[in-house]
């Protein structure tokens, strides 16, 4: 019987999950990040797989660091969308938007969901304000965040089938 995602997200922790689903970077998720900022006209984009306290990027578009400490633990985040002109307020402790590394003053973002559960977020970012509550940018980034994670179950439905293969073929 085949193992599901689901199964996986709740035996395996999350950085094995990923290198064992080979769900690390992906040229394709990096494209649909691209293609995301050329529709919304924001600066950069990224897809990230949150995992305890980390969020780790699987595709990007313009963005200054790979990894990064996650810094949001109320209950915004399980909101389906979110978007502020203050990123501090909301992840105060986000090195994207304070430190050495920081260029952006506005996010929004879109859960990743998987088979009923949040493994992420699509992100976009600008470096300046942006006018809150555009429905149509609502409507897009939740779009590109359910493209985001088709692409991530269909490459672990590869990675998980092929597993159940080799391990059949190896009784």
């Amino acid at each position: 019987m085949s193992t599901t995602f689901r199964e996986l997200l709740t035996r395996i922790d999350g950085p094995t999950l990923l290198e064992k689903l080979d769900l690390g970077p992906s040229e394709v998720l990096d494209d649909l990040c691209a293609l995301a900022c050329d529709l919304t006209g924001m600066d950069a984009a990224a897809v990230a797989m949150v995992h305890d306290k980390d969020i780790v990027v699987i595709g990007q578009h313009k963005m200054p660091a790979a990894n990064f400490r996650r810094s949001i633990y109320n209950s915004v985040q399980y909101k389906n969308f979110i978007e502020t002109n203050e990123p501090l307020k909301v992840f105060p402790n986000a090195p994207l938007f304070n430190g050495e590394i920081a260029r952006f003053t506005y996010t929004a973002r879109a859960r990743v969901m998987v088979e009923g559960e949040m493994i992420g977020g699509f992100f976009l970012y600008h470096n300046r304000p942006q006018a809150l509550g555009d429905r149509d940018l609502q409507l897009t980034l939740t779009d590109f965040a359910g493209i985001a994670a088709e692409v991530v179950l269909s490459k672990a439905s590869l990675k998980l089938m092929l597993k159940d293969v080799f391990s059949l073929a190896s009784r």
